[in-house]
């Protein structure tokens, strides 16, 4: 959208350079090398929902034309992102299957999905504590399953896997490319089950 927005009318200058390694990190996930500071900023503020999108769009827009503005938050914006990665990491379990290929994650913090991903690109998250309800601590918690891969390339029919849990367990439920136990009950199934269900529908 920023790309977009910056094209329009006489234009404005826009960093393909910046733009390229953008469009890497999105193809290539965990398999990127180590990100620029400046694509790991662009996430921090794209994903601030506390910012409206037309902030957002146009904080975007600044920092692909070089303004000095933007350019001065990028270290604190990837210093921000870094302390929550280790609270995440240290948070988390972090194990390997399948050859590497599925990263096991089980933890309470809400990156767990994303600390998988700097591992494998299909991810199995368990949340042992994940609240029946947020607002309400004495509702007490659950044991919650999250099923997940990088993007629809990624070489693993999710489907097909849900399918097959849902034939184990009712209430499994999701699309595309991330899926769930069932919601406010803890899961009967096992962290082993479930990636070894996984597994079967690798490619």
């Amino acid at each position: 959208m920023a790309v977009i927005a910056s094209s329009i009318g006489e234009g404005r200058y826009i960093d393909v350079d910046l733009v390229r390694k953008i469009g890497e990190f999105d193809r290539l996930g965990p398999r990127a090398e180590r990100r620029d500071d400046r694509v790991v900023a662009i996430a921090r503020v794209a994903g601030d929902f506390k910012r409206s999108l037309a902030e957002r769009v146009e904080w975007v827009q600044g920092l692909l034309a070089g303004d000095s503005e933007q350019v001065s938050e990028i270290a604190s914006l990837v210093e921000a992102r870094d302390r929550e990665y280790a609270a995440a990491a240290a948070a988390s379990e972090v194990s390997l299957s399948a050859s590497g290929r599925i990263a096991t994650v089980v933890s309470t913090h809400r990156f767990a999905t994303q600390l998988g991903y700097e591992h494998a690109t299909v991810v199995v998250a368990q949340n042992p504590e994940m609240p029946v309800d947020p607002r309400d601590p004495s509702q007490g918690t659950y044991r919650k399953f999250t099923v997940c891969r990088y993007d629809s390339h990624t070489p693993c029919d999710l489907p097909a896997a849900l399918v097959e849990l849902q034939s184990l367990e009712k209430g499994w439920g999701g699309r595309g490319d991330i899926f769930g136990s069932p919601q406010g009950v803890s899961s009967a199934l096992t962290i082993e089950q479930v990636v070894e269900v996984v597994a079967r529908h690798l490619k």
